[in-house]
């Protein structure tokens, strides 16, 4: 039963970056605009450009981290970057968002970082046990 809601949770993200991807650029602008303004509450100034690309990273640091819970360190760090992947070449094909390079960078180390999470974590709380 675990392991169903892990997936559950792993698949909800991933349909999460999908919806993000398909939204019009209006929509988007918005949901960048009103992250940016909670950052500029909190003392951090962001440029929009910065605040866009920076959404990756915590994206697909919760997509690394679901799905090594769900999968383990292994299959997540091929799933993770296909899913990061077919996301970005999306994108060539609307009409109104375009591939970024840097995106892609950012969205492959926000796997990583979130894969390497759950397996610290797990080293922790099982030192003997290994990775799997």
């Amino acid at each position: 039963m675990k392991n169903k809601i892990r997936g559950f949770i792993a698949i909800s993200v991933i349909v999460g970056i999908f919806y993000l991807t398909f939204q019009s650029p209006s929509e988007t602008m918005g949901l960048s605009e009103g992250f940016r303004g909670w950052l500029k509450a909190h003392g951090i100034v962001l440029d929009s450009h910065t605040t866009r690309s920076g959404a990756h990273l915590p994206m697909y640091f919760l997509l690394g981290f679901t799905l090594c819970l769900w999968l383990g360190w292994k299959k997540s760090l091929i799933i993770g970057p296909v899913i990061s992947m077919i996301d970005e070449t999306l994108k060539i094909i609307l009409p109104t968002r375009h591939l970024d390079i840097e995106d892609l960078f950012l969205d492959f180390i926000g796997v990583a970082v979130g894969v390497l999470v759950v397996c610290l974590i797990r080293k922790i709380l099982h030192p003997k046990k290994p990775l799997y």
